[in-house]
């Protein structure tokens, strides 16, 4: 399982901060709204977690057609 930080998360699936900023993930994770995990006081993002959940809330069955139509949620392999 790979975890990610807010920034890398923030990065490499939603594009960057301007998109997507540190503090939001920090707030959706503190109300249990995404797939984290706190460990000895930072939060972390299990990537095939995170991909999953991506599916599930934007109702698509297959989260490369989000790719291709908007750029925007981008699946990262491990």
């Amino acid at each position: 399982m790979k975890l990610l930080t807010a920034q890398e998360l923030a990065d490499k699936v939603f594009g960057g901060t301007a998109r997507m900023s540190t503090d939001k993930l920090y707030r959706l994770a503190n109300k249990k709204r995404i797939p984290a995990v706190k460990i000895d006081g930072r939060w972390f993002f299990p990537l095939e977690e995170i991909n999953a959940w991506i599916k599930v809330e934007s109702q698509v069955a297959n989260t490369a057609e989000v790719m291709k139509g908007y750029g925007r949620l981008r699946v990262i392999g491990e």
